[in-house]
């Protein structure tokens, strides 16, 4: 579960929804197994830039948004691969 605990504190750090600090690992529980599964950066920054777009009702994110996200989706792959 030490993954996991990873994962959650890395989405969690990010934090996309601005939810409080408080509620931010509750928040972000869910998404833990749906991260744990995907196989490449690319896969992981594909689901991170879905998850924005829907959340925020918006076709796309500017480059600085995009970098960003490269960052988040290269941490989460390092935790993935080698737990």
């Amino acid at each position: 579960m030490e993954k996991g605990n990873s994962i959650l504190k890395i989405l969690a750090n990010w934090n996309p929804l601005e939810v409080p600090d408080a509620i931010a690992y509750e928040e972000y529980a869910s998404y833990v197994q749906v991260l744990a599964g995907k196989t490449s950066i690319k896969e992981i920054y594909q689901w991170l830039l879905d998850f924005v777009k829907e959340n925020y009702g918006i076709d796309d994110i500017d480059i600085k948004g995009k970098a960003e996200l490269k960052t988040v989706a290269a941490s989460l792959f390092n935790v993935i691969s080698h737990g």
